[in-house]
């Protein structure tokens, strides 16, 4: 008699690392290798899905047609998006042949890396339209975190006749905005038509 070998068809995924991070807008690469591991030849559809919209490339598509055995290698590129705050994750899911329950599938795991970045405007004053030797007047400025997480800045004054400053520490969260006041004293032995300048 003759006896015949039914086909069975069998996928498997495997990744080497299943984690990484970058900076917004930066990018990570898994790689998943589908391997047939049926006993006939067969090609294999495959799919990747971003759990929180972040950018793919690469990972949609259809292997060769592989032998017993035979391997494919995917190669799939995962963009941080450009508004993750430091520490946020997105998670990729890269299923063969339909995934788990019909085929096979894989999970990877992309986090935000901090980025760094600061800006200072001019705030406000209350300087006087005319001033006296003596008096006093306060210049604030605004600190602004342009970075994507808590990050703790320091502000310095120069100014000749600065006689205190406030607020020159500042811990600030992504995008939060602290302001840094220095107070102007005019020299009670100034002259006529004296002046004199700040810079932050």
């Amino acid at each position: 008699g003759t006896t015949t070998v039914l086909y069975d068809k069998s996928v498997s995924v495997s990744i080497g690392t299943d984690a990484g991070s970058a900076v917004p807008n930066g990018q990570v690469t898994y790689s998943f290798v589908i391997t047939n591991t049926g006993n006939g030849d067969q090609a294999f559809p495959y799919e990747t899905n971003s759990a929180g919209s972040w950018g793919l490339a690469g990972g949609s598509g259809t292997t060769a047609n592989l032998s017993m055995g035979a391997s494919e290698t995917v190669v799939v590129t995962h963009t941080v998006h450009e508004d993750a705050n430091v520490g946020d994750t997105d998670v990729i899911t890269f299923d063969a042949d339909g995934g788990p329950f019909d085929g096979a599938g894989r999970t990877a795991t992309t986090t935000a890396e901090q980025t760094y970045g600061a800006s200072i405007s001019f705030g406000t004053s209350n300087q006087g339209s005319t001033l006296n030797p003596g008096d006093s007047f306060t210049i604030s400025y605004t600190v602004t975190n342009g970075g994507n997480g808590n990050d703790v800045f320091s502000v310095f004054f120069d100014a000749t006749w600065m006689t205190d400053s406030s607020g020159t520490t500042l811990s600030l969260a992504a995008s939060a905005s602290g302001t840094a006041t220095a107070t102007i004293t005019v020299p009670t032995n100034a002259p006529s038509g004296s002046s004199s300048t700040i810079a932050a």
